[in-house]
Protein backbone atom coordinates (compact mmCIF):
# COMPACT_ATOMS: atom_id res chain seq x y z
CA UNK A 1 0.00 0.00 0.00
CA UNK A 2 1.43 3.97 -0.74
CA UNK A 3 2.83 5.10 1.61
CA UNK A 4 -0.17 8.08 1.73
CA UNK A 5 -2.90 5.16 1.70
CA UNK A 6 -2.50 4.19 5.84
CA UNK A 7 -2.15 7.72 6.73
CA UNK A 8 -6.07 7.68 5.28
CA UNK A 9 -6.93 4.63 6.95
CA UNK A 10 -5.40 5.40 10.25
CA UNK A 11 -7.31 9.11 9.82
CA UNK A 12 -10.33 7.49 9.51
CA UNK A 13 -10.31 4.87 11.84
CA UNK A 14 -9.00 7.96 14.45
CA UNK A 15 -12.45 9.77 13.38
CA UNK A 16 -14.92 7.14 14.16
CA UNK A 17 -16.85 6.72 17.34
CA UNK A 18 -16.48 3.42 19.30
CA UNK A 19 -20.28 3.02 18.80
CA UNK A 20 -19.42 2.57 15.03
CA UNK A 21 -17.16 -0.30 15.82
CA UNK A 22 -17.88 -2.42 18.80
CA UNK A 23 -20.47 -4.68 19.05
CA UNK A 24 -23.66 -3.86 21.17
CA UNK A 25 -23.86 -5.09 24.26
CA UNK A 26 -27.64 -6.47 25.19
CA UNK A 27 -28.51 -6.81 28.87
CA UNK A 28 -29.42 -10.21 30.30
CA UNK A 29 -31.73 -11.02 32.92
CA UNK A 30 -29.92 -12.14 35.91
CA UNK A 31 -30.90 -15.71 36.76
CA UNK A 32 -29.74 -15.69 40.53
CA UNK A 33 -27.45 -18.39 39.69
CA UNK A 34 -23.38 -17.86 39.31
CA UNK A 35 -22.36 -18.08 36.06
CA UNK A 36 -20.83 -21.02 34.50
CA UNK A 37 -17.31 -21.34 33.54
CA UNK A 38 -18.20 -21.12 30.01
CA UNK A 39 -21.76 -19.12 29.88
CA UNK A 40 -21.01 -19.18 25.80
CA UNK A 41 -21.57 -22.78 25.10
CA UNK A 42 -24.87 -24.56 25.57
CA UNK A 43 -25.90 -27.18 27.71
CA UNK A 44 -24.41 -30.61 26.98
CA UNK A 45 -26.52 -34.18 28.51
CA UNK A 46 -24.05 -33.84 31.13
CA UNK A 47 -24.96 -30.58 32.34
CA UNK A 48 -28.50 -30.01 31.26
CA UNK A 49 -31.06 -29.77 34.15
CA UNK A 50 -34.83 -31.05 33.84
CA UNK A 51 -37.63 -28.26 33.89
CA UNK A 52 -38.77 -27.69 37.17
CA UNK A 53 -42.12 -29.37 37.73
CA UNK A 54 -45.00 -26.43 38.40
CA UNK A 55 -46.70 -27.52 41.88
CA UNK A 56 -48.65 -24.72 42.45
CA UNK A 57 -52.50 -25.40 42.94
CA UNK A 58 -55.03 -23.78 41.41
CA UNK A 59 -57.46 -22.93 44.04
CA UNK A 60 -60.45 -24.21 44.60
CA UNK A 61 -63.50 -22.12 42.72
CA UNK A 62 -64.87 -21.53 45.67
CA UNK A 63 -61.72 -20.27 47.26
CA UNK A 64 -60.42 -16.73 46.61
CA UNK A 65 -56.86 -16.33 47.41
CA UNK A 66 -55.85 -12.79 49.15
CA UNK A 67 -52.11 -12.01 49.90
CA UNK A 68 -51.80 -10.36 53.45
CA UNK A 69 -51.41 -6.32 52.39
CA UNK A 70 -51.07 -5.70 56.48
CA UNK A 71 -48.69 -3.50 57.26
CA UNK A 72 -46.08 -4.60 59.79
CA UNK A 73 -45.84 -1.62 62.50
CA UNK A 74 -43.11 -2.11 64.58
CA UNK A 75 -43.51 -0.78 68.21
CA UNK A 76 -43.49 3.07 69.02
CA UNK A 77 -43.47 6.18 67.15
CA UNK A 78 -41.34 8.94 66.21
CA UNK A 79 -40.67 12.41 64.89
CA UNK A 80 -38.98 11.99 60.99
CA UNK A 81 -37.57 15.74 59.72
CA UNK A 82 -39.23 16.47 56.39
CA UNK A 83 -36.65 18.96 54.97
CA UNK A 84 -36.17 21.07 51.79
CA UNK A 85 -33.29 23.40 50.46
CA UNK A 86 -34.44 27.20 50.31
CA UNK A 87 -34.66 28.00 46.51
CA UNK A 88 -32.15 30.95 45.82
CA UNK A 89 -32.06 34.28 44.98
CA UNK A 90 -35.72 34.21 46.13
CA UNK A 91 -36.93 31.58 48.58
CA UNK A 92 -40.40 29.63 48.78
CA UNK A 93 -43.00 31.86 50.41
CA UNK A 94 -43.91 28.01 51.72
CA UNK A 95 -43.49 24.76 51.97
CA UNK A 96 -45.77 22.19 53.38
CA UNK A 97 -45.68 18.11 52.83
CA UNK A 98 -48.25 15.67 51.99
CA UNK A 99 -48.79 12.21 51.43
CA UNK A 100 -50.29 8.99 52.67
CA UNK A 101 -49.77 10.13 56.17
CA UNK A 102 -51.55 13.03 56.77
CA UNK A 103 -55.40 13.80 57.11
CA UNK A 104 -57.14 13.65 54.65
CA UNK A 105 -54.25 11.64 52.54
CA UNK A 106 -52.50 13.62 49.52
CA UNK A 107 -54.28 16.47 51.05
CA UNK A 108 -53.26 19.37 48.05
CA UNK A 109 -55.08 22.08 50.26
CA UNK A 110 -52.76 24.30 51.98
CA UNK A 111 -55.03 24.34 55.05
CA UNK A 112 -56.65 20.99 54.94
CA UNK A 113 -54.15 18.60 56.50
CA UNK A 114 -50.94 19.31 54.45
CA UNK A 115 -47.82 20.30 57.15
CA UNK A 116 -46.22 23.72 57.07
CA UNK A 117 -42.28 23.62 57.09
CA UNK A 118 -40.74 26.37 58.82
CA UNK A 119 -37.46 28.22 57.10
CA UNK A 120 -34.19 28.22 59.56
CA UNK A 121 -32.50 31.69 58.12
CA UNK A 122 -29.27 30.08 59.53
CA UNK A 123 -29.27 27.19 57.01
CA UNK A 124 -31.79 28.35 54.40
CA UNK A 125 -33.18 24.64 55.03
CA UNK A 126 -37.57 24.59 55.13
CA UNK A 127 -38.01 21.65 57.91
CA UNK A 128 -40.72 19.83 59.80
CA UNK A 129 -40.93 17.60 62.79
CA UNK A 130 -43.86 15.11 62.11
CA UNK A 131 -44.62 11.96 64.33
CA UNK A 132 -44.70 8.84 62.44
CA UNK A 133 -45.22 5.03 63.17
CA UNK A 134 -42.26 2.75 63.44
CA UNK A 135 -41.62 0.50 60.92
CA UNK A 136 -44.23 2.05 58.29
CA UNK A 137 -43.25 3.74 54.65
CA UNK A 138 -44.70 6.41 53.99
CA UNK A 139 -44.87 8.18 50.16
CA UNK A 140 -44.89 12.25 50.09
CA UNK A 141 -44.31 15.29 48.24
CA UNK A 142 -43.91 18.94 48.83
CA UNK A 143 -46.30 21.67 47.74
CA UNK A 144 -44.65 24.93 47.71
CA UNK A 145 -45.02 28.37 46.34
CA UNK A 146 -43.16 31.52 45.61
CA UNK A 147 -44.21 35.13 45.20
CA UNK A 148 -44.13 35.02 41.61
CA UNK A 149 -45.56 31.59 41.52
CA UNK A 150 -47.98 30.99 44.51
CA UNK A 151 -49.17 27.66 43.43
CA UNK A 152 -48.75 25.13 45.29
CA UNK A 153 -46.17 23.63 42.85
CA UNK A 154 -45.95 19.72 43.70
CA UNK A 155 -42.44 18.87 43.87
CA UNK A 156 -40.95 15.55 45.01
CA UNK A 157 -37.71 15.32 47.38
CA UNK A 158 -34.89 14.96 44.63
CA UNK A 159 -36.84 18.42 42.59
CA UNK A 160 -39.14 16.71 40.31
CA UNK A 161 -42.34 18.83 39.58
CA UNK A 162 -43.64 17.09 36.36
CA UNK A 163 -46.96 15.79 36.43
CA UNK A 164 -45.84 12.17 36.66
CA UNK A 165 -42.55 12.62 39.22
CA UNK A 166 -42.64 9.89 41.38
CA UNK A 167 -43.70 10.19 45.38
CA UNK A 168 -40.61 10.28 47.72
CA UNK A 169 -40.34 7.67 49.80
CA UNK A 170 -39.43 7.27 53.26
CA UNK A 171 -38.86 4.51 55.40
CA UNK A 172 -39.37 5.20 58.74
CA UNK A 173 -36.86 3.61 61.24
CA UNK A 174 -36.51 5.47 64.45
CA UNK A 175 -33.25 5.88 65.77
CA UNK A 176 -32.29 6.31 62.19
CA UNK A 177 -32.02 9.45 60.89
CA UNK A 178 -33.95 11.76 59.69
CA UNK A 179 -36.29 10.10 62.32
CA UNK A 180 -35.26 10.65 66.19
CA UNK A 181 -35.27 7.44 68.58
CA UNK A 182 -38.59 5.98 70.14
CA UNK A 183 -40.60 8.22 71.51
CA UNK A 184 -41.91 6.57 75.21
CA UNK A 185 -45.47 5.85 75.62
CA UNK A 186 -47.01 7.81 78.64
Amino acid sequence: MPRFGWVSVLAVVSCMSTADYEDKVTPVADSGQPPSADTAQPPTPDTAQPPVADTAQPPADDTVQVPDTTPVVLEGACTCQFSLKATSPTPQSYVKVTGDFVDPAWSGELDDGAVSLALDPVTDVWEADVLLNNGTTVQYKFLVGWPDNPGPVWRNQSGDTSVDAPNSILSVVCGQAPCSDVIPSE
